[in-house]
């Protein structure tokens, strides 16, 4: 199963942008942040965002961002390791590891309207997914996940629309 999903996960990460995996990437480390940093930190601790090779991170108070900072080595050594991420420094900031909002903060936006997919483009792509795809189905639906992708947010690098 594990073989399985991570197949999956390779032929999604084959049809998106840079900027997409990047995402994706961040979404799997908040997920294992505690298996990172153990329960006693990783709660006390939050990944924020990635600029370039910088990973900001929140920790609730002064203690546990010097707790993280005794384990910035060995923490930045596992994500590049575990995650492939070209990280070269962790900046920690004391502050709120929430991540849901405050009463009173604004509502998160309202989902984008669906994006119109076009049949040529997704049959093209559906072909190109059946020669690594036994199941049609499944070839299909990822045909449409990487035409949707590519039309919500571009193409990747040096590819044409």
């Amino acid at each position: 199963m594990a073989s399985r999903t991570r197949f999956l996960r390779e032929v999604l990460e084959s049809g998106v942008s840079p900027e997409l995996h990047l995402a994706f990437t961040l979404a799997r480390v908040c997920r294992e942040w505690e298996s990172l940093l153990g329960r006693a930190l990783g709660s006390r601790t939050a990944p924020r965002r990635l600029e370039g090779r910088v990973l900001f991170v929140a920790a609730e108070s002064p203690a546990a961002a010097q707790a993280l900072q005794f384990e910035r080595a060995r923490l930045l050594r596992e994500l590049k390791e575990r995650f492939q991420l070209p990280l070269e420094e962790l900046r920690v900031q004391v502050g709120s590891i929430r991540s849901t909002p405050a009463p009173g903060a604004p509502r998160r936006r309202a989902s984008p309207p669906p994006v119109p997919l076009s049949e040529e483009e997704v049959s093209r792509q559906e072909q190109a997914f059946r020669e690594k795809v036994a199941d049609p189905e499944i070839a299909q639906a990822l045909a449409r996940l990487a035409v949707a992708c590519r039309r919500r947010f571009g193409p990747r690098n040096g590819e044409r629309s």
